[in-house]
């Protein structure tokens, strides 16, 4: 961690490039359905705790770790490889950091945001729930959602001074019918997050604890007090944000409704849908969703959940960017490389 003139840097680029991959016998190495031998899957949960730490400040690696380390009790050599890859993404991609800058949470724009998203039948299923002598499929859904504070202007969409405070990304507790299932069990892992989120600040803004139900501090007060600072949750499924609004019709499944009437109990909460291209949750489900517009928050912090008239060129900005970075990372390593040589 550095911390420089109104900012904090975390860096963790000299512990990534020191990430290894693990070795796989030539002969061995277009078995990919071939299970892995007792020390290869020793290395490989031990390489996927290394790689884990990564995960503290890097959002990009989150989706294709969590695949790995679903796979490791029944690994084989094609989870090696995948394996390999991001041990390949976290050296290549080492000079992401997380940067944090003042943020003017006294402001009454100031609010928290829930973005939550979901990748149906993305996930594999439980080892104890498969019979002797089959194999696990993916008929799980991966979940994750981004926890964002900063200035939000309701009418553009725009959030400025942007952070990323929280974020998480996980096989779903249990199985969904539908994508609009799956959507909203992850926002409700979010919203969760966001009111705690939230919660630290008001409890900033107050200058005391916000303590649920204590003695003299009824639920009529904490609800009242939270709302100081407000939370939106975000999606791009448009048919859960109609359910949320009251637009769309009441699921018959008996535990969607509840989920979705949970969520809508939170104090004060708002609803707003964003597209797909604009999801910044997008990469914790999926390990090939572009993580452009993510990278353009944490370098630029600002963030657009309406519509952003300047999408392509944020997206064309931070694809020279990071060609430009990799490359020159890379003629780092090299040199480092052939000065060990000497």
């Amino acid at each position: 961690m550095t911390q420089a003139r109104n900012r904090i840097i975390l860096d963790q680029e000299e512990y990534a490039l020191g990430l290894k991959q693990i070795l796989v016998d030539k002969p061995r190495r277009s078995e990919l359905k071939q299970s892995t031998t007792p020390q290869e899957t020793s290395a490989l949960r031990a390489s996927n705790g290394k790689v884990a730490w990564i995960n503290k400040t890097r959002m990009d690696v989150a989706s294709r770790l969590s695949g790995v380390q679903q796979e490791v009790t029944t690994a084989t050599v094609s989870t090696i490889h995948e394996h390999n890859k991001l041990v390949v993404q976290c050296v290549r991609d080492s000079f992401l950091t997380l940067e944090f800058v003042p943020v003017r949470f006294w402001d009454d724009d100031f609010g928290t945001l829930a973005v939550s998203d979901s990748s149906f039948m993305n996930a594999l299923e439980d080892e104890s729930a498969v019979q002797p002598g089959d194999t696990p499929m993916k008929i799980d859904c991966q979940q994750g959602f981004v926890s964002v504070v900063g200035n939000i202007d309701d009418e553009s969409g725009r959030v400025r001074l942007a952070h990323v405070v929280l974020w998480r990304t996980h096989k779903g507790r249990r199985k969904n019918r539908s994508t609009l299932g799956a959507e909203a069990g992850a926002m409700s892992d979010g919203v969760n997050s966001g009111e705690m989120v939230r919660g630290y600040f008001a409890e900033v803004l107050f200058g005391r604890r916000l303590t649920l139900r204590p003695h003299g501090y009824p639920k009529e007060t904490y609800e009242r007090d939270i709302q100081m600072v407000r939370v939106i949750a975000v999606t791009d499924c448009q048919s859960l944000c109609d359910h949320l609004v009251g637009i769309g019709k009441r699921p018959s499944e008996a535990r969607l409704a509840l989920d979705i009437s949970a969520i809508k109990e939170f104090a004060g909460i708002g609803f707003r849908w964003t597209r797909t291209q604009q999801m910044i949750a997008d990469p914790l489900t999926k390990s090939t969703a572009p993580i452009q517009y993510l990278l353009w928050l944490l370098w630029k912090h600002e963030w657009h959940f309406r519509h952003d008239p300047k999408l392509d060129e944020k997206f064309a900005y931070v694809k020279d960017q990071l060609k430009r970075l990799r490359h020159t990372q890379w003629l780092k390593r090299r040199s480092v490389r052939g000065a060990e040589k000497t």
